[in-house]
């Protein structure tokens, strides 16, 4: 029995602790019901498409299985019945289902929260005989047990209330991390003023916690698609980071279209909206905390220690006869022979300790200006890339020179080995 498996148990004790197991379950999701749904095959598949089908559905029920196990959907197998034995090719699926849940609701707004889930309803949808359903969808023909009743599988439905276990539910297996970074790069550091930490609040839109940008104005929220496919079934809706008094609403600097109950479980690629549309930006994800730090010291072990300043400054000048020197080194911390970071990143001086170079957010900036200022967005020079190291900004460099901002596109920080090199 699939709701006996040690990984359920695993779940329910990762929630409740190490002596949870069948007990809490029961009381968890109180009764259940046993349901089936047969779904009509398109006749024009034949034996072959058919296999085809079969082979794709069993590559995806396994972790279907276990999905919709996580939500209390039990049992959950399925029959395929194919001509001779009769007259049009049908699948028949079976399921126990928890009384707190819509039968008739609960397969199709379960199945859109995953990626698999989604691909597997869509594998089903395309194989439908939707003429045969009298226009159907596929999983609005489930029925009920004949003269079944609900299982007793415990009280705490009861005591508590369908409402108020539903909500209990999804504050103890859909709760999100309280901080998030969304972190990596955009294409040509469009927007990337949305990078950043974001903090949950205590705002909810369609059903997800909203999140605030620690350092800036924006916000991370979930919005539903408001839109159906000609089957009736409801798109997957998208989140967006855009300013805070968009939230709720469709649009923003940044999407991704998935249906996770937490934006840490989002796995689609983000897009980025610049010039005039969408843009892929595959470098763009959402770390939890301990992700962060784990990739930010990964990434920062090769940074290189000592960095060197070339190319041609306003007039002609090399950097050392516009600033009377061409190299900062990484700052040490007061407490010890350890690397001073802000804001994530290394900060560097000069040899005589007047000048440094640092790093802030939102937007994700570098600055080179007087160490006084180290931490804020006072700076001489700056540019805004969100390189976690120097020598990784591709950005173009600006300059404040005779009360103006000027580009300097041949300014680059290039480590000092590579210097050396060359």
């Amino acid at each position: 029995m699939f709701d006996s498996e040690p990984y359920l148990d695993g779940c329910y004790q990762k929630l409740f602790g190490a002596s949870a197991g069948e007990a809490m379950r029961a009381q968890l999701h109180g009764e259940i019901r046993r349901y089936a749904l047969s779904v009509p095959l398109l006749p024009s598949l034949g034996a072959p498409g058919l296999q085809r089908f079969l082979i794709k559905h069993e590559e995806l029920l396994p972790s279907v299985r276990r999905m919709l196990r996580e939500h209390g959907i039990v049992q959950f197998g399925s029959f395929l019945f194919e001509p001779p034995a009769v007259s049009k090719p049908l699948l028949m699926l079976h399921m126990q289902i928890p009384v707190m849940l819509d039968a008739a609701e609960a397969l199709p707004q379960l199945l859109q929260t995953d990626r698999i889930g989604q691909e597997w309803e869509q594998l089903v949808a395309s194989v439908h005989d939707a003429p045969g359903s009298r226009g159907r969808a596929w999983y609005e023909n489930m029925v009920q047990e004949c003269g079944s009743k609900a299982e007793p599988r415990g009280v705490m439905g009861g005591i508590m209330g369908e409402a108020a276990l539903a909500e209990y539910m999804k504050a103890k297996s859909n709760g999100s991390a309280a901080t998030i970074h969304l972190a990596g790069a955009t294409p040509g550091n469009n927007n990337a003023h949305c990078l950043g930490t974001y903090t949950k609040s205590g705002k909810m839109n369609a059903g997800r916690h909203v999140f605030q940008q620690r350092s800036g104005s924006n916000s991370l929220w979930f919005a539903e698609s408001g839109v159906e496919d000609k089957w009736g079934n409801r798109l997957p809706g998208s989140w967006y980071v855009g300013p805070s008094a968009m939230i709720g609403n469709r649009q923003g600097f940044f999407k991704v279209t998935q249906n996770t109950d937490v934006p840490e479980e989002i796995s689609a690629t983000w897009q980025v909206y610049y010039d005039g549309a969408l843009h892929d930006a595959p470098k763009v994800r959402v770390l939890t905390p301990t992700q962060h730090a784990r990739e930010l010291q990964a990434s920062l072990s090769g940074a290189a220690r000592q960095v060197a300043m070339t190319g041609r400054m306003p007039h002609g000048l090399d950097c050392f006869s516009a600033f009377g020197f061409s190299k900062l080194t990484q700052a040490l911390s007061s407490s010890g022979p350890v690397a001073q970071m802000v804001n994530d990143r290394f900060t560097y001086l000069s040899d005589d300790g007047a000048i440094s170079l640092w790093y802030v957010g939102a937007p994700p900036t570098w600055l080179i200006g007087s160490t006084a200022d180290i931490g804020g967005r006072a700076g001489f020079m700056i540019v805004e890339d969100s390189a976690l190291v120097p020598e990784r900004i591709t950005a173009t460099w600006m300059v404040f020179d005779n009360g103006t901002w000027g580009a300097v596109p041949g300014f680059k920080i290039a480590a000092q080995e590579d210097e050396m090199a060359t």
